[in-house]
């Protein structure tokens, strides 16, 4: 009935191996698809392989499909292993957001405070490894070298300067990872002294900045990675969003209309404009061989000072002072 839809054909594992044909602008196929697995699961077969080597993207309908028929054959007993995804549609499934979805009420969505990063961040090194300097912050820590005692008759040398705090986390290329990476500053900035008006212009600029490298830099490819950097000395805190992916053309403030944008219901250019008003300055340097960066510094509030510093968080020498082109103004 569907046969120039989908095709269906037996393993020898005893599975079923499902493979939509037809294109994902037909309206046809999503249905076609369905039918198929209902008549299936009548006949008493409850393991499947989804075979998706035809669909260049998955619209949130199919990524739902595909849970929904997981679901079912796993109530059975049974399984669904999709297979052959394309890289766009391999974004499409793990970028995937159920409120784009699900009818949902309004609600106000909860994030937890900075100071529970801590406790997640170690369950979730799989994911984004979070360093200080170029290290790894290592499992556990490392036995203490004792020092050579001093010789008394030798001239005492000036202490070292304090180092300044710094770090980084680096995040896949996936949305539901941005708040990690908004935890990881807002828990570095309230360190710093800053307020909860002045955390909540940095929250919102690190979550456009790096969903601007996730959906411009990337395209949505999951696979990739996005690292951001913090650092401070006495006047500022600066933030740096670094990609390898493609980069973009540098414009003016003035060259956006936020005005015309919203009438035209054009999103594109916002989420700069956005940085820009809650930041005191923003460059970008696009460089495809070390990474473009995305370069945000606010001004410590008066009367504070970098830190205070937490065990593992110091590095031997300061943050190097940005540098080249690219001002935002």
């Amino acid at each position: 009935m569907f046969s120039d839809l989908v095709r269906s054909e037996a393993l020898e594992d005893g599975s079923l191996r499902i493979t939509p044909l037809g294109s994902l602008e037909d309206i046809s196929l999503l249905p076609a698809v369905l039918a198929v697995f209902e008549q299936e699961f009548r006949r008493k077969h409850d393991h499947f392989v989804l075979d998706l080597s035809g669909l260049p993207a998955l619209p949130a309908g199919w990524v739902a499909l595909i849970f929904e028929l997981t679901a079912r054959a796993r109530r059975r007993g049974g399984d669904l292993c999709v297979t052959n995804l394309q890289r766009k549609a391999q974004g499409d499934l793990l970028n995937f957001q159920p409120e784009t979805y699900l009818c949902l009420d309004e609600m106000d969505f909860f994030l937890p405070p900075a100071a529970s990063f801590a406790g997640s961040a170690a369950s979730e090194r799989s994911d984004a490894a979070i360093q200080v300097g170029a290290a790894v912050w290592p499992e556990r820590e490392a036995a203490a070298v004792p020092e050579p005692a001093a010789d008394p008759a030798l001239p005492r040398q000036a202490e070292p300067p304090p180092a300044l705090p710094s770090g980084s986390i680096t995040i896949p290329s996936r949305v539901d990872a941005l708040y990690r990476a908004c935890d990881f500053v807002l828990d570095f900035a309230a360190r710093q002294g800053f307020g909860e008006s002045d955390l909540s212009r940095i929250k919102i600029s690190v979550y456009e900045a790096s969903l601007n490298a996730i959906e411009h830099a990337y395209h949505s490819d999951a696979t990739q990675k996005v690292s951001v950097e913090v650092a401070a000395d006495s006047e500022r805190m600066i933030i740096q969003i670094v990609d390898h992916g493609d980069g973009f053309e540098v414009k003016t403030n003035e060259d956006f209309d936020v005005t015309a944008a919203a009438a035209a219901r054009r999103t594109g250019g916002m989420g700069l404009h956005i940085i820009r008003r809650s930041m005191d300055r923003v460059t970008y340097h696009r460089d495809p061989k070390h990474g473009n960066r995305l370069i945000m510094e606010k001004r410590l509030p008066r009367n504070a000072s970098p830190g205070p510093l937490r065990e593992g968080d110091a590095e031997e020498t300061p943050w190097p002072e940005p540098s080249g082109t690219g001002e935002m103004p």
